[in-house]
């Protein structure tokens, strides 16, 4: 695959809260620097990236628009209400990691996306 997108949703160490220190969504974007990535947070803006190829999307939506990869990096409440044929439809990809586990996995496979999360 030539120069692929990562999505990336939630830029917040945790959900509520507008900080960075300590966010493993920052340190995950530190090392996919030589990517082009797509982010969204409800309260943090996408300049708390340090990466020149990093395109801050208004919608956690946007932020999948072309992608082949998302992975979803806080807990937002939010995230869990996405449709994850929404997400289909919108990927170019079929891999979504959501270590959370806040989309359905169920509604994720019928979707046809390859659906990854910690424990399950």
């Amino acid at each position: 695959m030539n120069d692929p997108v990562i999505a990336v949703l939630g830029l917040a160490y945790k959900q509520d809260t507008h900080s960075t220190k300590n966010s493993a969504s920052l340190a995950l974007l530190e090392n996919l620097k030589q990517y082009r990535v797509r982010v969204y947070d409800p309260i943090v803006s996408s300049s708390a990236v340090a990466n020149p190829r990093c395109h801050g999307a208004a919608s956690e939506l946007e932020a999948c628009e072309g992608a082949d990869a998302v992975t979803i990096m806080t807990p937002w409440a939010q995230f869990a209400k996405l449709v994850p044929a929404e997400i289909a439809k919108r990927l170019r990809g079929k891999l979504v990691l959501d270590p959370y586990g806040l989309l359905d996995a169920t509604a994720c496979r019928a979707a046809d996306l390859f659906y990854m999360t910690l424990g399950k």
